[in-house]
């Protein structure tokens, strides 16, 4: 029994060999996979022989999504009476029903309440169910018209009914007869039914399908934002800026949306982990589905590390986990990937090395927690080399028990920890980490330092009290009073303003950028000719522009969103308020009062370029990472982001990515291999080159680096030459000098990619 145990675990080691060596030739390739079956989704629609027929039935089909409902009854009805012979009819017959049965509102189709106020309709029922067992027509109106059949008796509360109905559909592929607001339920209703039915490969196909659907139309009522977790306050006061996206974000369609997220991850991955073949998974490993692929990884993963692994496997396994945890983040099973991390990262051996990774896994803010997971496992594949020893990266929910969650980190024997994301757990966690001794860079907007426990000031040797008072507290990330200092600075040193102006939101955010940027700039010499304050709630900035109009300033420093500087920005060119390019000096000549504006990163945004190019011109906007930005290592790290995600990287994931990145190349570069080593590399002075920039910790464990600026063009965002030192502001004013090396140091950020010297592991 033993040998048998043995040589079938042999043959499963031997197959996610030749797995990962087809996951290496298959990377610019994609196959469907199994499952799809009968596509008829991608077969041509039904059209009428007669064309007076077709242009009655488009008028029809019309009144039909424009929720006319009896009027679009009647047509379809006089169409099947006068043309019957014609292949319209049997589709206008079904569309009869359809108009029957009434509005179906995506986010109440199948609620309790929804069901209870349907009303039904025989006449629909009957016509349904005739067509769904007709051999005499069209094969895509009888399988629509089981599908309304299915949904007719789901809104009568008749749900076993209705998944009945569909346990013998072909495929997940559903008929194009069915109109495109009605899918989604649809697809719900077929996905479970496969489930219930045993065909798994069915489930998995009709589970990717939902959840893609479902996904789109989810982002597209809340859009992914850049904006941290927290914005800087003043006064107790918040940034409202996403107040629209929060109100959308909790809609009864949104929550609906998100149900259904969660039914088709469940459905999908129980399929994958219970009843499909192993070999029909390593199949799926190839599709053009990250869904598909996330849920076969997850099968293959769970299965051989239930298994029990040793050293000698472990190799493909972290080859595997690193393909396979993008596709997880990206279907937003975050947790699903931080399951697979901690069990992989509880593999032993000489080789065996951890990083720490908090973000938000749960809650409202998982699908920020999840791209800067995004951004953290590109930095894994990046500069994954086999052969060489590998750093695992072990995720935990930061939403989870603090103590907890830390306690679990530690077990796995971190070497350092990257995260929380918000400053709220951010400080319950930094001093768990102070007491540990495990470096803590966190992508915080604001410091959450830590002192050093007393005992640790208790030495003999003052050389050795110095190093133990360092911190073990970092923090990486934006922070807004830095952009506007930085933009001070370039305004009076590069541009060569020397009166501006400040309009600000009456806002947390606002009032602390405008103080950072008014203190900088009369701290430099500069004069501020006007702070003006402004409700972001209000729609008439006629007033606010009168009285910038009358400051004449030669620079105007906005810190707001795109979209509320498009608005301001209007009102302030009917005031003949003009932006100027950094490279111009005012006209005398010009009727135009001419400015050079100045903003934050929340301008780069391509809303400024559509609603506000004219107006702003020439605007100076810092950015802390930038596709814009044509360095060879933010090109690098763009192209291969797009690659796995299909999407550009913006802060959150260029931060993880960093943040990862510096970490690893001191465990493996520099063959650091205990924590103690890490604190004193980040606190050493020593610069790491990466996408947001040259960075350099300081003693206070902020970072120092030089932001970039880029201005707005018809194409786009595009680079500017001006730097600007950012940090502890007694930082800022000591350091402008070093800028050329860290310009330097920037070219050969792309040399990490090399593998490690065998002698710096040493």
């Amino acid at each position: 029994m033993t040998n048998f145990m043995d040589t079938n675990r042999m043959r499963r080691w031997m197959l996610l060999a030749i797995v990962a060596a087809a996951l290496v030739l298959s990377a610019c390739k994609t196959g469907k996979g199994k499952g799809d079956g009968d596509d008829i989704e991608r077969q041509p629609p039904i059209r009428a022989k007669s064309s007076d027929a077709q242009e009655r039935f488009d008028r029809a089909m019309e009144m039909l999504r424009d929720g006319q409902y009896d009027r679009a009854r009647e047509a379809f009805r006089l169409l099947q009476a006068e043309f019957g012979s014609d292949p319209i009819a049997d589709l206008s017959e079904l569309y009869v029903a359809r108009a029957s049965m009434g509005p179906i509102r995506l986010g109440e189709s199948l609620a309790q309440e929804a069901t209870q106020a349907y009303k039904g309709s025989a006449e629909a029922a009957q016509i349904l169910a005739t067509l769904a067992q007709s051999d005499d027509v069209d094969k895509r109106i009888r399988y629509g018209a089981k599908a309304y059949h299915a949904l007719e008796m789901a809104l009568r509360g008749k749900t076993n009914e209705a998944l009945s109905v569909l346990a013998d559909y072909p495929s997940a592929s559903i008929s194009d007869v069915v109109l495109d607001a009605d899918r989604t339920p649809v697809r719900a209703l077929l996905t479970e039914s496969f489930y219930r039915a045993g065909r798994n490969a069915e489930t998995l196909e009709a589970a990717a399908r939902l959840h893609a659907e479902v996904t789109a139309r989810h982002q597209e009522l809340v859009p992914a934002t850049d904006e941290p977790l927290e914005q800087p306050t003043a006064g107790g006061q918040s940034d409202p800026t996403s107040a629209s996206q929060a109100a959308n974000s909790t809609s009864p369609e949104v929550a609906y949306l998100r149900s259904l997220e969660a039914l088709a991850r469940q459905r999908g991955f129980e399929a994958a982990e219970k009843n499909i073949e192993e070999v029909a998974l390593q199949d799926y490993l190839t599709s053009d589905s990250a869904f598909v692929r996330a849920a076969a990884g997850w099968g293959l993963l769970g299965e051989q590390l239930a298994d029990g692994v040793g050293e000698e496997q472990r190799a493909a396994l972290e080859d595997l986990f690193n393909r396979v945890a993008p596709d997880l983040v990206q279907i937003g099973a975050g947790l699903r990937a931080a399951e697979l991390s901690m069990r992989l990262a509880a593999v032993g051996g000489p080789k065996r090395l951890a990083i720490g990774f908090l973000a938000p896994l749960t809650g409202p803010h998982k699908a920020i927690g999840q791209r800067a997971m995004a951004g953290a496992l590109v930095a894994m594949r990046a500069f994954h080399h086999a052969g060489y020893p590998e750093v695992t990266l072990v995720f935990q929910d930061s939403r989870a028990d603090a103590t907890e969650a830390f306690e679990r980190l530690e077990r796995q024997k971190v070497l350092a920890v990257v995260g929380p994301l918000d400053v709220r757990r951010a400080k319950q966690f930094a001093p768990l980490a102070q007491a540990a001794k495990i470096p803590l860079i966190t992508l915080t907007t604001e410091a959450v330092g830590q002192s050093t426990p007393s005992d640790a000031q208790a030495t003999d040797a003052e050389g050795e009290a110095e190093q133990s008072a360092a911190p073990y507290v970092f923090r990486n990330f934006i922070d807004a009073a830095a952009e506007a200092r930085a933009a001070a600075r370039v305004a009076f040193d590069e541009i060569g303003d020397r009166k501006a102006a400040v309009v600000y939101p009456d806002v947390g955010y606002g009032q602390v950028t405008a103080k950072a940027f008014a203190d900088e700039f009369r701290d430099l010499g500069g004069q501020i000719v006007a702070e003006i304050s402004y409700d972001r709630s209000k729609s008439d900035f006629a007033n606010v522009a009168r009285r910038l109009a009358r400051a004449n300033p030669e620079a105007v420093f906005l810190p707001d969103s795109a979209e509320k500087v498009a608005e301001l920005t209007a009102f302030f060119a009917n005031e003949n308020i003009w932006g100027l390019a950094p490279t111009q000096k005012r006209s005398k000549r010009s009727k135009r009062k001419q400015v050079h504006y100045l903003g934050t990163s929340l301008w780069e945004d391509p809303m400024l370029i559509r609603q506000a190019a004219s107006y702003v011109e020439g605007a100076a906007i810092p950015v802390w990472f930038s596709a814009s930005l044509e360095t060879a290592p933010v090109r690098e790290f763009v192209n291969r982001f797009e690659a796995i995600y299909g999407r550009k990287p913006e802060n959150f994931e260029a931060f993880a990515y960093d943040s990862v990145n510096w970490l690893r190349s001191l465990v493996l570069e520099r063959g650091m291999r205990r924590p103690v080593a890490i604190r004193d590399a980040l606190v050493s002075g020593d610069r790491h080159p990466g996408v947001t920039g040259t960075v350099q910790m300081t003693a206070s464990g902020e970072p120092r680096r030089a932001l970039r600026f880029v201005t707005p063009t018809d194409e786009g965002f595009e680079a500017l030459e001006f730097t600007a030192v950012t940090g502890p502001r007694e930082v800022e004013e000591a350091s402008e000098a070093d800028e050329a090396g860290d310009e330097a140091a920037e070219q050969d950020a792309s040399s990490q990619s090399a593998p490690p010297n065998e002698s710096a592991r040493q």
